[in-house]
Parts: C-alpha cells; structure tokens; sequence
C-alpha cells in the first residue's frame, strides 16, 4: 500500500498507542463481578467499544439511566489503575517521524477526556488533537469521531490513515473513508507488527518525497498578499481567542490592527521577507520573516509560515524554512526565532529536527471578573 498521498494519521489509543490492555482487563472483570456479568463475555467485546455500548449488550434490560450509572462505575475503575500503562513499542518511534515528516496526528478514543489524558499523560504522549467519546454523539463502529478528527486537522478523510488494534476501529475508519493501517493480526489496507514498522515507512516516504519535489520561493506581489491576508487575520484573530481570552471582535480588530503595523507598505515593507513556496507552477504554501530591526539584533523572525491543506504532509514545511534560512545567511543574519503553541508537538517536532532550541517558556492563566 502506497502512502505517499497521506496527508494525517489518526490513532485510536488503547491496545494502539497505549500499550493499557492489563488495566482494561481488570476493570472489566471487577466490573464483570459487581454486574454478575461472565467476565469472558465482557472482554469478548469490549474492546474499541465506549462503555455504554458494551454494556447495552452485556445487559439488554438495562434502561438508559441504568446505562448510564453501569459505564460510569466501569470508567471509574480505570482512572487510577495507571501502574503498568505505558506506550506501545514504535509509538515514540512513529510520533517523532510524523514530526520530522510534518504529519499531523490525532488520537480517536472511545475512553472519555479524564481517562483518555490520564492514559496517554503514563505513556508520556501529548496529542495535539483529541477527540473522546464526549465529542461524539455515536462511537466506534460509526465513524464520527475520525471524520471529527480529520476536519479539526483539516484534512480530507480519504487522506488519513486510521490506526487501530480492533475491528471495531477499523470498520469506524473504513466508514469514514480513510486508509487503514491494522496491528495485532487483523485485515487493514496496510497490517502491521508494532508502530515501529511504521515509522520506518513514513521515513523512507519522506526521504523519497524530498529527493522528488523541488520546492522555490518567490517573492511575494500585492495580489499574493491580498488573497492571502484574510486567513492570516482569522487564523491570528483565532489564536487570541483561544489564547489571550479577547472577544471575537476585539482579536480581530487587534489582528488587523498589528498586520497594518507588521506590513506598514504591504508586500513591498522593508526588512520583510514575504515568499511564497512553489512546486513547479504550483502554489504550495508561503512564508512570511522578519528582518533583525537593526545592526545591534541579531535574530530575524519567522511570523507566519502557512503549507496549504491539499500539499501537508509532503515536507513542505521543512523545505521552505530550509530555503528562508539559506536566504538569511547570505544576509548575514545569524539566527532564526519562531513562536509555537506548547500545544501543538506536530510543529515544534518538526522545528527541533531543524536544529531549533527552547529559548523561553510562558505560562499564563485567565482570571474570572468576580460574580
């Protein structure tokens, strides 16, 4: 199976990115015997599945309510049973690769945030993308949470590769109309070991995809800046709100309002490099530095660099910050800073296989007006 075209991986967590099947045994065996449930029927079909399912089929007489109480007892169970969870083998492997290649990722589980964060924190994983069982209105078979995975990535589903250990998963996947890739035995559109065999395939794509596309940069016109200008406003606008806590209409205001300062003469601003990145005739991507202010600053700053939903995960990314920093040193320019969001591990793996360092770290909380 060629996975050239693969453009995000959306992992299911346990028994794929969680190696967790020990603490998942236990809960459902106690809860097994609270239910007087035969505990081989319970872990027949449990696995993949949101609790309530499982037990919907376990207990047929059960109503709603009845439901509702049975998988909170069963979620309970394993919150605090973390002792031996700990990350599949290639997991680490395959998540510093996707990294490196640019790869967005995701994690799609039928486990809710509490033991969903508390599972993936003992494997030391921090997704940049979660979707739980609390995000969907119906779980794996359906395939809702990958299609939610796939936009919140803004990817096209029949450009993702699901991950999964259960045919439960797989046939969400297959629903969604994603690639499958399938471990532990099962049929998928790629079958797997572990995640290493993985990773040593998202590797080779990316060596052979950088050796294949010869990407330039060219100077930005007016009307790039144009076309270009509104998503930069709404997405900066956007990040103030999720991040500084502003109101839709003061981000944006201040989003314009600092594009105008940044850009004070548009694409034409002096010590503003604008670039736009192609592959043969083809826009893929742009990049937008800024210059050291003066003699005595040394460091030029990478404001924005935006690779296009249809060309990710191709190792655009990496090319063009490789060709802006080619540019710089021509200039005399010694360093290269950026801003990432802690939040996003995609983007600052692919900035430490670049060779940049944490300089400073920020920490902020918001404060509620009193009531």
């Amino acid at each position: 199976m060629d996975l050239s075209g693969i453009g995000a991986v959306l992992f299911d967590m346990d028994g794929t990115l969680v190696d967790s099947d020990a603490a998942v045994e236990r809960a459902w065996e106690r809860w097994a015997s609270e239910y007087a449930v035969e505990p081989a029927a319970a872990l027949a079909i449990a696995h993949g599945r949101p609790a309530d399912q499982t037990i919907r089929r376990l207990l047929p007489a059960l109503d709603d309510a009845a439901v509702a109480v049975a998988a909170a007892r069963q979620l309970a169970l394993q919150y605090d049973d973390l002792s031996d969870v700990t990350a599949t083998p290639g997991a680490h492997e395959l998540l510093s690769t996707l990294a490196r290649s640019g790869l967005p990722w995701a994690v799609v589980t039928s486990a809710d945030v509490r033991l969903a964060e508390a599972r993936l924190g003992a494997a030391g994983i921090v997704p940049p993308v979660l979707v739980t069982v609390q995000d969907v209105r119906e779980g794996k078979p359906a395939p809702e949470g990958y299609l939610r995975a796939a936009g919140l990535l803004d990817v096209p589903p029949a450009r993702c590769l699901v991950v999964e250990d259960a045919e439960v998963g797989l046939r969400a996947g297959r629903a969604a109309g994603a690639v499958t890739a399938a471990l532990k035995g099962l049929d998928g559109d790629v079958r797997l070991n572990d995640l290493g065999q993985l990773a040593r395939r998202f590797e080779a794509e990316t060596e052979k995809k950088e050796a294949a596309v010869e990407l330039t940069l060219t100077p930005m016109t007016e009307p790039d800046l144009a076309r270009l200008r509104e998503p930069l406003v709404v997405g900066y606008a956007e990040d103030l709100v999720a991040h500084r806590g502003l109101t839709p209409e003061a981000a944006r205001e201040r989003s314009d309002e600092q594009l105008r300062e940044l850009l004070p003469a548009g694409a034409a601003t002096e010590r503003a490099l604008l670039r736009v990145g192609r592959v043969d005739d083809t826009e893929v991507g742009w990049i937008w530095v800024g210059l050291p202010a003066s003699a005595d600053t040394r460091q030029a700053w990478i404001y924005n660099i935006e690779v296009h939903p249809a060309h990710r995960g191709r190792g655009h990314a990496r090319r063009m910050i490789q060709l802006i920093e080619a540019e710089l040193a021509e200039l005399g320019v010694p360093e290269l800073g950026l801003n990432v969001f802690g939040t996003n591990t995609v983007a600052i793996g692919l900035y430490r296989s670049l060779g940049f360092e944490v300089r400073a770290q920020q920490m902020a909380k918001r404060i509620d007006p009193p009531s």
